[in-house]
């Protein structure tokens, strides 16, 4: 009865053991460092792939390693490890982005940067009190006249100066085949054209009254008598 019981025992045991076995794959509990057996540059761009950026020995790679590891997880935390200001800024500017986070642009060092964290961020929610923060003159101008267009907002052609402001005023006027933005033109020539434009637009002889260039009201009249 003894030896019976034991060799059940035993072929539960060996039961047991073949279906571990069978459940376990060959590498389990192994960490395979496929990387390890490249060398130079492709050593590190094979870790940089993996995002095991510890292990990268060229700093530039480690540092944008270290910045697409903050993206995936979305921790700026994680941008303070990088020891390049110019690529610490793309990673904070890179989470202000993912994030719709404006308030995060004033911590970045990087006047590149930071300047494309404004501007982006201004023109994904048509915000132009951002534009205002941008140090680049040109970029600036941009990112005004682009949330402008964008809105049809004609207040915003006034941060563009007088010279900036008149084509602006030209372009919205055309998009919205508004007389009233017309008239904000100073240029009495350009203002009329762009009211004559308007009224061709609509059809409507009875706004002949709203030219003052006297060439191109009797033009306007002249045309709704045929």
């Amino acid at each position: 009865m003894q030896k019976k019981h034991l060799f059940l025992i035993t072929a539960l045991v060996l039961i047991s053991l073949f279906l571990t076995a069978c459940n376990l794959s060959p590498t389990e509990g192994i960490v395979i460092d496929t990387c390890s057996s490249l060398t130079g540059i492709k050593k590190d761009n094979c870790y940089f792939e993996a995002l095991t950026c510890s292990k990268i020995k060229d700093s530039s790679i480690r540092d944008s390693c270290v910045a697409e590891l903050a993206k995936k997880k979305n921790d700026v935390k994680i941008c303070k490890l990088i020891k390049s200001e110019k690529i610490k800024g793309y990673c904070q500017e890179l989470l202000a982005e993912l994030n719709n986070n404006p308030s995060a642009c004033k911590d970045i060092k990087d006047t590149y940067w930071k300047d494309n964290c404004y501007y982006n961020l201004g023109l994904n929610n048509n915000n132009s009190k951002l534009c205002f923060s941008i140090s680049d003159g040109k970029q600036k101008t941009e990112c005004y006249k682009k949330i402008a267009y964008a809105t049809n907002n004609s207040k915003i052609c006034e941060s563009l100066g007088i010279e900036g402001s008149q084509p602006c005023y030209y372009k919205i006027a055309k998009q919205t085949q508004s007389i009233e933005t017309c008239k904000l033109i100073k240029n009495k020539l350009n203002r009329n054209n762009c009211i004559w434009g308007r009224i061709r637009a609509k059809n409507d002889s009875m706004l002949c009254a709203q030219l003052d260039h006297s060439q191109i009201k009797t033009k306007c009249e002249e045309l709704f008598k045929k």
